[in-house]
Parts: C-alpha cells; sequence; structure tokens
C-alpha cells in the first residue's frame, strides 16, 4: 500500500494509475489525513448480491472484517460421526421432546 498527497498525484497520475494496473493500492492524503483509496476494483458478480452479502462486502473494503480465505478445510474440532445404525424418525423424536414440556 503507498501513500501519496494530492498534488503530488496530480503530477504523477498516469505513473501512479500504471501501479495501480499492477495491483497496487493507493492511499491519497490531504495534509497527511487519509481521503480516498485508489485500487482495481473488485471482480464483478455474475449474480446479484443480497443484502447481507452486500452489507459485508462493504465491511470487508471498509477494513472492519476480513472474510476466510478457505472453506474448504473442515474444523479441527469438528468430528465426522458415522450414520445411524438404526432409521431414525426425527417427527417422532420432536413430537416426544415436546410431549415432555407438557
Amino acid at each position: 500500500m503507498k501513500t501519496v498527497g494530492i498534488k503530488y498525484l496530480k503530477d504523477h497520475l498516469s505513473q501512479e494509475l500504471q501501479e495501480v494496473r499492477q495491483g497496487e493500492t493507493l492511499l491519497v492524503t490531504d495534509r497527511n489525513i487519509v481521503i480516498a483509496e485508489i485500487r482495481q476494483p473488485s471482480p464483478a458478480h455474475v449474480q446479484k448480491v443480497n443484502r447481507l452479502e452486500a452489507w459485508l462486502n462493504a465491511q470487508e473494503r471498509a477494513g472492519h472484517l476480513r472474510r476466510a480465505t478457505n472453506t474448504e478445510t473442515a474444523s479441527p474440532f469438528v468430528i465426522p460421526l458415522p450414520p445411524p445404525s438404526v432409521p431414525v424418525d426425527l417427527a417422532q423424536l420432536l413430537e416426544e421432546t415436546r410431549a415432555d414440556r407438557v
């Protein structure tokens, strides 16, 4: 990440945009206060983004959160269990659990 002042950016815009094309992120400052960020755009989403995804994207851009990058790896705390040896009727179990509340 590179920091540049407004005047410098104005004088060297083509050079700085070339660095952005190569993946650099520019922070633009005015009197040593960051006022803008210039970077390559995110890849366009093929489908429409729902409100939650839009909020998460905005939070990630603002630096408030960072999403997990590897969703393939299972948590080390999750232990895979074998399937039950006898058939389980979930509806009956739910009814029995509700009957206990009465």
